[in-house]
């Protein structure tokens, strides 16, 4: 009889300690990769960014614990599936962070700031800046070769450690404890911490760079989506509590006495007697005439309410002997693109005209640009408006909001034609939609058809581009041919309120990546700078150039007297990061800006004179220039100009200060480059949130014991001018009073 055989099951080999110890280590590690891998990232893009400031504990306290917590959540949601899904989801997550770090990497090395995911696809094509993103890529490929890293590794060698099945719910326990109780602790120690902030705590009031240099990029990421979906919590304030006057702890000079109350003397013609006293003019206030107490008995939304307290209690502005000055005379307006005044100072036999603006109109010696997180946008915006916003949607929400003080608005009541022009895309950054309802019939290049056909500027076949060039347009347009193309459509419609947006000074600052650089190359030769700073020089000339073209019009139609100039610019040349030598990024980009400015290198991106600029204001019927040393800013300019103009306004409704008034102005300062956000300058000096410091102006002498209260009086007036300068966009707060404006 057959019988099978069955071998005995083999015994199975005891593991030796060291194998032990290997599987237990690639167990743990399998759990501790995700988290290990954001703070690996988040370390890896911050001493890419900030290589010249420190790292804190407590920042490192923070970034560590954010990345544990998330890290620790991606693994727990994985470990409750079976081996593929557990990769599948590992593998997902390590590529969507990757991708996330390196678009703000290279978005950083473009703008000098980290890009808003809420704002995507309001710019422009990528297609314009590949060359300068092919370059920026190959000067920086070792860092972007670190930031792929953790993917890489767990495709090739850790993916196998996943475990089989699910994880027990003891181990997804852990993991998920772990995950809240790193995020509640770095939650309590955070609102733990008492700074000069005002109510800037947390993520809700923190620009981005600020946000990602405190906390990591990644919560600064989540942080802008939750806002996407559920909007800016608001700043809790106490309007009552509110006004723009602070018990002031300096002195300057001798107090100001009133005049005589007594009546003037009246003496005889010829009377050998003191001349009569002759009162000061008496001036009156910009305002409107509000009922306030009715606005605020009847409305019940309560963030409204509250603006209308605010509001009602601020201190308006005086008419002053500029009011009106140039009533009736015509405006034309410009923002400059990428512009600063170091252009006129390092080669002022190139810029005679613009040179001659700056120092023989309004000559604003203490002109600050503040970079508000939307670039070009905000900066344009609040030159227009008077306001700020926090990133570049300001003008699409711009687009049906009620905007009573705009210029072009208030001139279009006065008969004026208004009309702004463009000499880029006109749907960029949705100007195609707010310039018009801001007043403006408004021209500009338009390859996307967003504007009626006789509104689209054709620079080429108007001949501005020769017909062998591949494309219609320059990159960038030039300025010289935005003048030109645009003079027949307002030069015979006086009296014309004019806007321009210029474009020929956009980064990139080489003779590649910059057409107007390339075509004023040899009028800057022999200048001893860089062939960077050269190159800005150079596409810089195309203002020159235009204000030329401009001014020659003018004076042939016998109107040059009768037409005001203003211009600002957008925000201090952040792309100057190009080695126009080398053809590609610099690490060491703020070498550059440290030769234009002349300012030390080292922390040159919270030093405030890289923000300093030039407001041009100018008529060439002023006989005489007149010297403001006020410090003032972008916000400045709307209610400066409509008081020279004579318009009606409430000053108490701008966030802005007429410049001319006897007010005492407050710039709000945003270094967002540097990590630095909610700086402020007044006469009497200037607050640094980066090192929580007031430094007074020269000449000024303060008490110390009362400077603490000071400064934290002033952050709250900085929180609520915040507060409200978004709100009056948000929640288009002048509809409001639509009944009082006339």
């Amino acid at each position: 009889m057959n019988r099978s055989y069955t071998s005995p099951p083999r015994k199975a080999r005891k593991m030796t300690t060291a194998e032990l110890y290997l599987r237990l280590g690639k167990i743990i590690l399998h759990y501790l990769y995700m988290p290990l891998s954001i703070l690996y990232m988040e370390l890896i893009l911050r001493y890419s960014i900030y290589y010249d400031k420190h790292l804190t504990g407590l920042h490192f306290f923070y970034i560590f614990c954010f990345s544990f917590a998330f890290g620790w959540l991606v693994t727990f949601i994985a470990s409750s599936f079976r081996r593929q899904i557990n990769q599948i989801i590992h593998i997902v997550a390590l590529s969507v962070l990757t991708v996330i770090f390196w678009v703000q990497y290279g978005y950083f090395h473009f703008f000098g700031a980290f890009f808003r995911w809420s704002t995507i696809g309001m710019a422009t094509d990528v297609t314009d800046y590949a060359h300068e993103a092919f370059q920026m890529i190959k000067g920086n490929w070792f860092s972007f070769v670190l930031l792929v890293m953790p993917l890489l590794v767990y495709i090739f060698l850790m993916r196998p450690w996943a475990g089989k099945k699910p994880s027990s719910w003891s181990v997804r326990g852990i993991l998920g404890a772990g995950a809240l109780t790193l995020y509640i602790l770095s939650v309590c120690v955070i609102s733990a911490q008492t700074e000069y902030y005002g109510d800037f705590q947390h993520f809700t009031y923190l620009t981005p760079v600020e946000s990602v240099e405190r906390f990591g990029l990644l919560t600064e990421t989540r942080q802008d989506f939750h806002e996407l979906i559920f909007g800016v919590k608001e700043i809790e304030i106490d309007p009552s509590e509110l006004t723009d006057t602070v018990d002031n702890p300096f002195a300057t000079k001798e107090p100001v006495t009133d005049p005589p109350t007594t009546n003037p003397i009246v003496t005889e013609p010829g009377s050998d007697t003191e001349p009569p006293y002759v009162p000061p003019k008496e001036y009156g206030y910009n305002v409107l005439d509000i009922d306030w107490d009715a606005l605020i008995a009847g409305e019940k939304d309560k963030t409204i309410k509250d603006m209308h307290q605010y509001f009602s209690i601020q201190t308006p502005t005086k008419e002053n002997e500029y009011t009106g000055m140039f009533e009736g005379k015509n405006l034309i307006m410009m923002t400059l693109e990428g512009y600063s005044y170091r252009v006129i100072e390092l080669a002022p036999e190139l810029f005679p005209l613009l040179r001659k603006m700056t120092y023989e109109g309004f000559y604003f010696t203490n002109y600050y640009v503040s970079m508000d997180g939307g670039s070009t946008a905000s900066g344009e915006y609040a030159n227009m408006t008077g306001m700020f916003y926090k990133d570049a949607k300001c003008f699409t929400k711009s687009e049906k909001t009620y905007m009573p003080f705009v210029l072009g608005n208030q001139f279009n009541k006065l008969g004026y034609t208004s009309m702004a022009f463009h000499n880029w895309r006109a749907d960029y950054y949705d100007r195609n939609l707010s310039h018009p309802n801001f007043g403006y019939d408004y021209y500009a290049y338009d390859p996307n058809k967003a504007l009626p056909k006789s509104n689209r500027l054709d620079f080429k076949a108007a001949g501005y581009i020769p017909a062998t060039h591949s494309k219609d347009y320059y990159w960038p347009n030039s300025d010289w041919a935005l003048a030109d193309i645009s003079l027949p459509y307002f030069i015979d419609k006086t009296p014309f309120n004019v806007y321009y947006m210029t474009v020929s000074g956009h980064a990139t600052y080489s003779w590649g990546g910059n057409n107007m650089s390339k075509q004023h190359r040899d009028e800057v030769a022999d200048l001893p700078y860089s062939e960077t700073v050269k190159a800005y020089i150079a596409c810089n000339l195309e203002v020159e150039r235009m204000l030329e073209r401009l001014c020659e019009e003018l004076e042939e139609k016998g109107i040059l007297e009768d037409t005001v100039f203003v211009m600002a610019c957008d925000h201090y040349p952040y792309g100057l990061t190009y080695n126009a030598e080398t053809d590609q990024y610099d690490k060491t980009y703020t070498q550059y800006l440290s030769e234009l400015y002349g300012i030390p290198e080292k922390g040159i991106a919270n030093n405030k004179d890289l923000y300093r600029n030039s407001l041009v204001i100018y008529c060439a019927s002023m006989k005489e220039p007149v010297i403001v040393t006020e410090p003032c800013c972008a916000m400045d300019i709307l209610p400066t100009v409509s008081n020279l103009f004579g318009l009606p306004y409430d000053s108490r409704l701008m966030i802005g200060t007429d410049i001319l008034s006897d007010s005492e102005n407050l710039v709000i300062l945003n270094c967002d480059t540097g990590g630095s956000a909610w700086n402020w300058i007044n006469r009497y000096g200037w607050y640094s949130t980066a090192t929580k410091t007031f430094t007074p102006a020269p000449g000024v002498t303060m008490d110390e014991s009362k400077i603490d209260a000071y400064v934290k009086q002033i952050n709250t007036i900085v929180t609520a001018k915040k507060k409200y300068s978004w709100a009056i966009l948000e929640k288009d707060y002048y509809k409001y009073l639509k009944s009082y404006i006339k």
